[in-house]
């Protein structure tokens, strides 16, 4: 009886939680720890893709926008101007740099950052995208595919991005 006496209970069950409750602790933590970092990650993700779809919807659509504000300001001036009533492939250049540099504009540091990280090579998709328009801007209107956003949509959408 005498050693059940002197020994601190209070020190041995301190001792006995520690042995056995740190290492549960610690893999609750770890797996908590893992469990959030894959939320995160799957958070960032969806975010980044999110972010991606409405960047390169809006950069589709102002293509088509900056394609027909072009034809109607500069191109068809400068057709008129020339001879052959063709573009030269300085002027064509030209355009271009004024479509790209007007998309670039509208989308904003975000929307150029979005699809830079995406796709890497930006300046390519936006000669790819405005060709493209510029191929749907030779059909009939009625063949013409809908962007579905007026100009001044697009441009609220790109304001808003920016804020």
């Amino acid at each position: 009886m005498d050693i059940l006496n002197s020994v601190n209970w209070t020190e041995v069950l301190l001792t006995l939680c520690q042995l056995v409750m740190v290492p549960i602790v610690a893999a609750v933590v770890q797996h908590l720890n893992a469990w959030l970092e894959a939320k995160r990650v799957e958070t960032e993700k969806k975010t980044e893709s999110e972010a991606f779809n409405k960047y390169f919807t809006l950069a589709q659509n102002l293509s088509r926008e900056v394609v027909d504000y072009l034809n109607v300001t500069l191109v068809n001036d400068l057709k008129v101007a020339s001879e052959d009533g063709k573009l030269t492939s300085q002027e064509a250049e030209m355009i271009m740099m004024k479509g790209k540099n007007a998309i670039m504009t509208s989308l904003g540091e975000a929307g150029v950052g979005a699809l830079t990280s995406a796709f890497g090579d930006l300046d390519r998709v936006l000669e790819i995208l405005i060709t493209n328009a510029t191929e749907q801007a030779k059909l009939p209107s009625g063949d013409r595919p809908k962007t579905g956003l007026t100009a001044s949509q697009a441009k609220s959408i790109a304001f808003e991005s920016h804020t």
